[in-house]
Formats: structure tokens, C-alpha cells, sequence
């Protein structure tokens, strides 16, 4: 309430009241547990651009939340002002599709999220620690092949290393046994691909080559990680095949004689 008196000691009458509300407390905003394991960067269908998913809460009990905004970096990165992106606030909920920069290239490693909220008269919450760190795995799992004779006989095993460092490690090798000349065909068929087994400790692979194959052949692997990478190592290796078994042909040929006793 307020009222005034001149100098000669009149005093007014107070009006009704007005209430003021101060707001000085910064709201509160919360983020919901990424995943603790390393993921795929999950990409942008438009943009091709890799990109991660986050939700949290923003509350304010003072003029209300005005925006949340998050920032994603390399994990042990110097803060910085540049990169921040906002996300929509719907109630208390926000949720935000972080984009990369598609300048960024591979997004692979572990990154820190930060986060900070502004309400509706300009407090805005700290930011100046992670709320959480995310680990992304976009490499794919390297694959070898073991020295091989020039020809592929019967019960013949092939085998090999793999390894997937920093991920999950490795869910898949798999082998593709080509004739070199459907290989050479730039047309050709997708390749058949076979499925190998991979040990325990994930670091090693066998291959029993199929009976019944007698041909020019070319080897192709192809490696998954937990997560989808995927890479394939075309040719890696050219050679004779031959697990077919050894036929014998029998060609009879008319004399144009008879016996007549029969």
C-alpha cells in the first residue's frame, strides 16, 4: 500500500493494496538417464545428420519456465556459448532431438550433456556441470582372415581375428563364398551371405566351407557390431574351391553288332 502527504501535513488515503511478486530463484531442470552403455547415433532422415535423443523436466515456482536449452560435447571440452539448443517445453516436460553438426563427421566417443533453463523474468539455472554423459559407438568391428592355400580343399575350416575396440563388441561375422566371375559382374546378385561362429571372448571366427563346390571363388566378410555397425571386406581372398567329390563317367559306345543267341 502507498499514500502521500504534502507539506502542509495532509495525508491521502490509502488505495486498496497491489501485491508484487519477486522472482529471483532460477527454475529447476532435470534430465532423464541416457543410456549407460554405448549407442548408434541415431540420424536425421532429412539432414543425414547424426543426432540424440533427450527428455527431462523444467519446473518454476515463480514467473513459470521460459525455455530449456541443451548443450552436447566432447567429453572434457571447455564450456562454451556457441552449440546450444533449445528444446520445447510442453508443462513441465521438455524433450529435444540434440542435432550434430554435420561438420562434426563421425560422432563416436564419449560426450557430456549440459543443461540450463531460463524463466519467464530471466533467472536462468546454472550450467556450468554435466548432468550426464553418453558414450556413442559408430566405429565398426575390424575383421581378418587367417592365411589360406591357394586351393580350398574338402573339410576345410576358415577362421580369423575380430575385434571391436571401444564398443560392445562384435554380434556377427558372416562369409560370402563368390564365383570370381559373377564377382566381376557389376550386375550381379547381392552376395550369400553364411554365417560363421565366433567364439566367447568374441575375438576369434570359423567357417566350415560347404561340400560341393568346385569353381573360381573370391572371399567376402562381412562384421556386425551390438549396435549395427556393419563392415564388409570384399576379395579377401581369390582361389580355387574345390569340396566336390570326384565323379566317374561312363560313355558306351554302339558296335552295331548283335549276339543271336539271345
Amino acid at each position: 500500500e502507498t499514500r502521500a502527504v504534502d507539506v502542509a501535513g495532509n495525508t491521502e488515503i490509502a488505495g486498496p493494496p497491489q501485491s508484487i511478486t519477486v522472482d529471483g530463484v532460477a527454475p529447476e531442470v532435470t534430465l532423464d538417464a541416457p543410456p549407460v552403455v554405448p549407442v548408434r547415433p541415431t540420424t536425421d532422415p532429412l539432414t543425414d545428420q547424426s543426432l540424440l535423443e533427450l527428455s527431462g523436466s523444467a519446473t518454476d515456482s515463480g514467473s513459470g519456465v521460459a525455455n530449456v536449452q541443451v548443450l552436447v560435447l566432447p567429453a572434457g571440452s571447455q564450456l562454451r556459448e556457441d552449440g546450444w539448443q533449445t528444446a520445447p517445453v510442453n508443462g513441465s516436460l521438455w524433450s529435444l532431438d540434440y542435432m550434430f553438426a554435420s561438420s562434426a563427421g563421425a560422432v563416436t566417443g564419449e560426450f557430456e550433456v549440459y543443461l540450463r533453463a531460463v524463466d519467464a523474468v530471466g533467472n536462468e539455472s546454472s550450467d556450468v556441470s554435466p548432468r550426464a554423459s553418453v558414450t556413442f559407438d559408430s566405429t565398426a568391428p575390424e575383421v581378418t582372415l587367417d592365411a589360406v592355400d591357394d586351393v580350398i580343399g574338402a573339410a576345410t575350416t576358415l577362421a580369423g581375428s575380430v575385434s571391436d575396440p571401444g564398443g560392445l563388441g562384435v554380434a556377427a561375422v558372416q562369409v560370402s563364398l563368390t564365383p570370381v566371375e559373377d564377382a566381376a559382374n557389376s550386375g550381379r546378385a547381392a552376395p550369400v551371405w553364411q554365417q560363421a561362429v565366433v567364439n566367447e571372448s568374441l575375438e576369434r571366427w570359423s567357417f566350415a566351407v560347404p561340400d560341393g563346390l568346385e569353381n573360381m571363388f573370391q572371399i567376402d566378410l562381412r562384421v556386425v557390431d551390438a549396435v549395427g555397425n556393419e563392415r564388409v571386406v570384399p576379395a579377401m581372398w581369390k582361389g580355387v574351391i574345390d569340396t566336390a567329390a570326384p565323379r566317374v563317367e561312363v560313355t558306351v559306345a554302339p558296335t552295331g553288332k548283335s549276339d543271336a543267341r539271345r
